[in-house]
């Protein structure tokens, strides 16, 4: 093998483990996330359901997702 194949190598390499840090870590804080979320017993907005906020034209009702 010469150098720049070598060179080739690692830079491969070297890019697939960075990528399967940065993938490790982005799960790791969803994890997180989710388990703060039960332990603390949080209602998402799948559950919570909208709240009605009044518009000041009636034809127009604005809802927030809550």
């Amino acid at each position: 093998m010469t150098a720049g194949e070598i060179a080739l190598r690692a830079l491969i390499v070297g890019f697939i483990i960075v990528m399967v840090v940065i993938t490790g870590f982005a799960y790791t804080t969803l994890y997180e996330r989710k388990v703060l979320a039960r332990m603390q017993h949080r209602v998402g907005p799948n559950r919570a359901g909208y709240i009605p906020i009044p518009a000041r034209a009636k034809k127009n009702s604005a809802y927030w997702a809550g």
